[in-house]
């Protein structure tokens, strides 16, 4: 959580007034930590600048073109088909858990393609 800079500069100038850190911790509910980030921020630099935070971009999914590039290519894997819409795989998974897809890792395209047939273990042989 970002704190204003006008409660961070009410903190410094309480402390810099002669009021301990733990009284003005107790007062303000801020820990000892942010005071001395603050403290120093204010003695380095005259002032508290606004933070800024990362400005993300928006990555939209079209289910209906999620849809036709799943037809395309039917055994692409989350991987895959997150870098062809310039998202993250869990972002595919959230809209295919959301159309009611189910992706295996080893689902009967794959098993088709690979010609292998899947194996089932069952423990120890008996011999």
């Amino acid at each position: 959580m970002s704190y204003d800079t006008q409660f961070r500069l009410t903190v410094v100038s309480n402390i810099l007034k002669g009021m301990s850190w733990d009284e003005v911790g107790r007062v303000f509910q801020v820990s000892r930590d942010s005071i001395g980030r603050w403290l120093r921020e204010y003695k380095k630099e005259g002032c508290f600048k606004p933070k800024t935070r990362k400005v993300h971009r928006v990555r939209k999914v079209d289910p209906a073109l999620l849809q036709a590039a799943l037809e395309k290519t039917p055994d692409a894997t989350l991987k895959e088909l997150a870098f062809q819409f310039d998202t993250w795989p869990s972002v595919i998974g959230y809209h295919f858990r959301k159309m009611g897809i189910s992706r295996k890792k080893n689902d009967a395209v794959r098993r088709k393609k690979s010609g292998k047939k899947a194996n089932i273990s069952r423990g120890k042989s008996q011999a």
